[in-house]
């Protein structure tokens, strides 16, 4: 199918950001980190500012996906791309 894409699985490892939802002292808030995140899910989009995995696909309905989630490239620290083995069901190619 012309202008279709066959989207990638892959597992993602980033530094998200981290808020607090509560008063904190000023020293103790100079010690906040990000916190290391593993995602794994669909490539279903990529530019220049991120990637966005959507963690379901449907076979009948290739237009649309379950709960996409954008990582700026800025806070990946590692992907790692999941090959299925020969005999998995095909995915479906989507409108990327």
């Amino acid at each position: 199918m012309a202008g279709t894409k066959k989207p990638r699985l892959e597992i993602v490892v980033w530094d998200d950001a981290h808020a607090s939802t509560s008063v904190t002292d000023v020293k103790a808030a100079a010690d906040i980190k990000p916190i290391r995140t593993y995602s794994a899910g669909f490539v279903i989009a990529e530019n220049q500012h991120g990637i966005v995995l959507a963690s379901d696909l449907y076979h009948d309905s290739p237009s649309e996906a379950y709960g996409p989630m954008f990582i700026p490239h800025g806070m990946i620290v590692k992907r790692l791309r999941v090959v299925l083995p020969k005999g998995f069901p095909t995915l479906p190619a989507s409108p990327l």
